[in-house]
């Protein structure tokens, strides 16, 4: 697995800076297995460009409303977040960062005395798959620090589906905005390229994966 990279600067101190990116994947399609609750075994969803009733079957069959951390709680506040969630322990996918990918981000998002330390070893955790139907939102947040020591960013992976809206926004403490429009770039990419699976018959095609990793103190 390779990686293209696309850098940009949000702030002068390394622990702020955010990473823009797509990844290029293999030929193998990247599949999400998770627990079907309405036939009561394990079933899988295979990207890119599963059917929308695969899609709804998920959202409205397999997945809980998505709960936020606000203070020491985690509450569920659909006028502050309206999603869907499956968290790490009901779900598997073929899909990890490696380590050129995770040396990257510590090079761009660790300052110089992190990066020097011995015993440094980034590594991704498996937290969750957020699924946001139509009028779903999360409004302007940062992230809640997890548990596990050394906690200092996230990393998100869009899995490439054919959608509208729901652009991904970051905020740097000066107000500066990067804005990743996501659906725009996977929807092109389904009807530039007629293949089986996808919306215009022939062989699927699987386009970069895109993600985003920055740092925990940034609103988005």
């Amino acid at each position: 697995m390779t990686s293209k990279t696309t850098v940009t600067k949000a702030l002068d101190d390394f622990t702020s800076f955010i990473h823009g990116n797509n990844i290029p994947v293999s030929s193998e399609m990247t599949t999400l297995h998770f627990h079907d609750e309405s036939i009561e075994r394990t079933t899988a969803v295979k990207f890119p460009f599963p059917s929308q009733e695969k899609l709804a079957h998920l959202y409205n069959d397999c997945a809980q409303p998505a709960s936020f951390g606000k203070g020491s709680q985690t509450v569920l506040d659909p006028s502050y977040r309206s999603a869907k969630t499956i968290i790490a322990d009901h779900f598997a996918i073929n899909l990890r960062p490696d380590a050129h990918l995770l040396d990257h981000i510590a090079t761009l998002m660790l300052n110089s005395q992190q990066q020097a330390s011995n015993d440094m070893i980034v590594r991704a955790q498996l937290y969750r798959v957020n699924i946001y139907g139509p009028g779903d939102f999360f409004k302007e947040h940062k992230d809640t620090p997890q548990s596990q020591s050394g906690h200092f960013g996230s990393l998100v992976f869009c899995l490439p589906t054919v959608f509208e809206g729901g652009a991904f926004g970051l905020r740097n403490p000066q107000g500066k905005v990067m804005t990743l429009d996501w659906g725009a770039t996977y929807t092109a990419a389904a009807h530039g390229t007629p293949s089986t699976g996808a919306p215009g018959g022939g062989t699927v095609v699987s386009p970069p994966i895109e993600y985003v990793a920055f740092a925990s103190d940034l609103d988005h």
